[in-house]
């Protein structure tokens, strides 16, 4: 994704920080995490180098906080597959993208398993 010292990652769905800790630490970014969970974020805060983190029970408002054209990152692993169709473009259209500085980058992944499947698969 061409990280560089000083550039700031967005860890959408950021769970208790350790990807953007390890980023931060091999590479020299400044990381924000946001998540869901409030304990999630207060933990990144407290044990991972992340200069700021955010959380809330809904991602909209969490984005909301954050400026256009101020990251250079985002980074997301099995978010987008969890929100609601309708929202899923609307999340990247009007707010990933709106974070993102001209010429940044985005990676949105998913493991090929969301709570939903986890929640109907027999063992």
């Amino acid at each position: 994704m061409g990280f560089a010292p000083g550039d700031i990652v967005l860890d959408w769905g950021a769970g208790c920080g350790h990807g953007l800790a390890w980023i931060a630490a091999e590479l020299g970014i400044l990381g924000i995490a946001i998540d869901m969970l409030a304990v999630n974020t207060v933990w990144a805060t407290q044990h991972t180098p992340v200069v700021a983190s955010v959380a809330s029970g809904d991602y909209t408002q969490a984005f909301s906080l954050l400026p256009d054209a101020s990251i250079d990152h985002v980074i997301s692993n099995g978010v987008v597959i969890n929100l609601r169709p309708m929202h899923q473009c609307r999340m990247l259209h009007d707010q990933v993208l709106r974070v993102l500085r001209p010429g940044g980058t985005a990676w949105l992944g998913y493991l090929g398993i969301s709570w939903k499947d986890q929640a109907t698969r027999t063992t």
